[in-house]
């Protein structure tokens, strides 16, 4: 193949999965979709451990707690654990402060990682439904009710929320790169895919499953617990979908560059975990492979296509089209160079924005294929502020 073809292709593979598969995803969901969930009386909604894992929480453990005694669920069918992982701060003591009868400090002095602490919990946790959250994640008081109506059907094993991220500040907003319209198209995919009983990901922050489907976490490297569990449950043949309604609200961080920062972890973490779910890309595994090769597989491949894109059209320049597009891609690059330079300094316009969240997320997936490729690495975690 020439390095015309090869740059097509690339270009091609691009738009399929930004804009040709959700418009397929789209078309799909609107012949082809689960039944909708019938809200349950009190006396059959069934019992719930809330899992928290938390390190050195105590910027927003006490709101998390206030948060869980505001749920609208009934108190004797839901029980919180929150397992604090190594935690040197207040953490530990604030939990304890604040603990009602149904929530219970599970202390591990010494730092596991994520992973390991989940796992710790999944020992002890006794309610049907599991619920998994971040300590820095404030839930609506249906959110969970709306979760666990789905599972009074017995083909869906998992269910995702709603996450909805909002700036830090006024000031901040204006200045960084908007993730929230990048969180928000994702959102609007996840949703659609759960329609379908497809999704690959639930939202870390809020998702639900069923206690007999969960198996703990694989703890020898960085993992992402979103993708591991769902996929799980895709590959043991049940639905994996999204209640809109269940709602969660987390803040983005203060500064773009301290998003990308965890985005190479994410990415590493994502890359990782396929080793494990390599299954759902085979072609029996029908409308869920052709989800992760579109949504997941592809996206992962996209930081190589720019290259190769890149690459193909210094190689031939030489001709008037292709030096057009090499200079499309300088400028977009360069705008992506003065977004990060000038971040936090003044606004952010969005031919600054865009390029410099597009380019940065998509480095960030290549620096963490790298780190997946080269390290054994540690589940542990240093969360920015988000």
């Amino acid at each position: 193949m020439d390095m015309a073809s090869l740059l097509w292709a690339a270009v091609a593979l691009i738009f399929y999965t930004y804009v040709g598969y959700p418009l397929l995803l789209w078309a799909a969901a609107r012949l082809w979709r689960l039944p909708p969930p019938q809200p349950l009386a009190d006396d059959r909604l069934p019992s719930v451990t809330v899992l928290i894992a938390a390190h050195d929480e105590e910027r927003h453990i006490a709101a998390k707690l206030a948060n869980c005694a505001a749920l609208d669920y009934p108190p004797d069918r839901i029980e919180i654990l929150i397992g604090s992982d190594g935690s040197r701060d207040a953490t530990n003591a604030l939990v304890r402060a604040h603990a009602a009868p149904n929530v219970r400090l599970v202390d591990f002095p010494e730092r596991r990682g994520k992973p390991a602490t989940i796992n710790g919990l999944l020992s002890l946790a006794s309610g049907e439904i599991l619920v998994f959250t971040d300590a820095n994640t404030l839930l609506e008081p249906p959110a969970i009710r709306r979760l666990v109506a789905h599972f009074a059907n017995p083909r869906v094993g998992a269910v995702g929320g709603r996450l909805i991220l909002r700036p830090p500040g006024p000031a901040p907003a204006r200045r960084t790169a908007d993730e929230s319209l990048y969180w928000r198209y994702e959102s609007w995919i996840k949703a659609h895919e759960g329609q379908l009983g497809l999704l690959a990901a639930a939202p870390g922050a809020l998702q639900a499953e069923r206690r007999a489907l969960v198996t703990p976490l694989p703890t020898q490297r960085l993992m992402s617990d979103d993708l591991y569990t769902p996929g799980q449950i895709l590959m043991r043949g049940y639905a994996v979908t999204t209640e809109d309604s269940a709602i969660g609200y987390e803040e983005t961080a203060a500064e773009t560059r301290a998003e990308l920062r965890r985005k190479i972890r994410v990415g590493e973490a994502g890359y990782n975990t396929l080793l494990y779910l390599w299954p759902l890309l085979l072609p029996w595994r029908g409308r869920v492979a052709w989800m992760f090769w579109s949504h997941k597989l592809l996206r992962w491949l996209v930081p190589f296509l720019l290259l190769l894109i890149f690459v193909a059209s210094l190689a031939l320049v030489s001709q008037p089209f292709y030096l057009l597009a090499l200079a499309a891609q300088v400028g977009f690059y360069a705008a992506a160079a003065l977004g990060y330079r000038l971040e936090g300094r003044r606004p952010l316009p969005w031919w600054l924005s865009f390029p410099y969240y597009f380019a940065g997320a998509n480095l960030a997936l290549l620096l963490g294929c790298l780190r997946s490729l080269t390290r054994t690495g540690t589940a542990t975690w240093a969360r920015p502020a988000r």
